[in-house]
Order: structure tokens, then sequence, then C-alpha cells
């Protein structure tokens, strides 16, 4: 099997609070492999909006869009150097305490190829004003080729230090991952909104 942990830097800005938003996000990771090898460097750099088509509001069902294209920064070996987009629709809905997200998405290069469908469902609970944690299954599959896809068991959690200021992390296994084998996933992120 193979590890990777990524620390992360996000920034946020609101452009209409609640309906549209722009983002960045970038950071470091570290690739552990089951031969003992490792690599480090920068990771992907992500730049994205967040527009919510549909409010739900307290209990209603929630939808937004949410488009990112992702600029080839990380180092060899830790990214594939290919410009790509991605393309998901995420439905949400709010029952007291726990929020359920269903996500649905598309990415491809922007030079081309089979492009990459993906899906997740997520079941979060708010413990306190400032936690929540949730866990999440996660998986993609080439469009051409599902059996080389990987399916991702996560457990998270978020805090928030302040308003606009937010520390993330999580930790997950793959339980299917295609020709890579399985892997140990970890992610640690510091989200600041503007």
């Amino acid at each position: 099997g193979r590890s990777q942990h990524a620390p992360a830097l996000g920034l946020t800005w609101a452009i209409a609070p609640e309906t549209l938003e722009v983002s960045v996000t970038t950071g470091a990771a570290q690739v552990r492999h089951a031969d003992g090898g490792s690599q480090r460097g920068l990771n992907d750099t992500e730049v994205g909006a967040k527009w919510r088509v549909r409010d739900g509001g307290e209990r209603g069902l929630s939808l937004t869009l949410a488009p990112t294209v992702v600029a080839p920064s990380a180092a060899d070996g830790i990214g594939d150097g290919r410009w790509r987009y991605v393309v998901p629709v995420i439905a949400q809905l709010q029952r007291g305490s726990m929020t359920y997200v269903a996500n649905a998405g598309w990415s491809d290069s922007f030079a081309g190829g089979a492009g990459e469908v993906s899906l997740s469902v997520l079941a979060e609970r708010r413990l306190s004003e400032r936690l929540a944690v949730g866990v999440e299954l996660f998986g993609a599959a080439p469009a051409s080729d599902w059996a080389a896809g990987r399916l991702d068991a996560n457990l998270g959690a978020r805090f928030t230090l302040k308003p606009g200021l937010e520390l993330q992390a999580l930790v997950g296994r793959s339980v299917a991952a295609g020709d890579d084998g399985p892997a140990t996933l970890g992610r640690l992120a510091l989200e600041c909104a503007f």
C-alpha cells in the first residue's frame, strides 16, 4: 500500500454571501510508497467557485455547482502535470445537527481524454458551535474503465478557530484502489474566508 499526507491552505472570498464564493487551495504533499520510498513537494493548485443554485434553508434541499480548475503546480511524482477541470453538482440536506451531502462530478484534462466520474456521500454531525465530525465514502473511476476506479472511506473533522478561520482534518483508507493498491490518506487544512 501507500500513504499520502497533505497539509493545505485554502483562501475563500464570498462574492455574494451564502450564494457565490471563489477559492484558491494549495499546499504541500508527502507520498510514502509501499517499497519504503517517499516523495515530498508542492501539491497542485486549485482555483474554484461555489454557486448555490438553490438554497433549501434549515430543512430543505440545497443544490450547488462547484466548477474548479486544477493547475499543475505539483512536484514531479506527486501530480500528473496536466491542467484539469472538475465540475461537481452537490446536494445538501440539513436535519437538526446532522448535514447530509451527495456529490456527483466529472473531471478531465484540458487536453482531453477519457475523463473521470466521481461520487461521494457524507454524513456530518455538529457536536458544538465550533466542532463538527463526519464520515464519507468517495469513489472515482475513469469513464472508460470502471474496474480501475477507487473507493475511499474517510473520517473528518472541522473546528472553527474564529469566524472565517477553520481547521480541517481528514484520515481515510482506500477500500478499493484499482491499479495503485490500497492507500492511507491524511489531510490537514487551514481555510481562511474573507
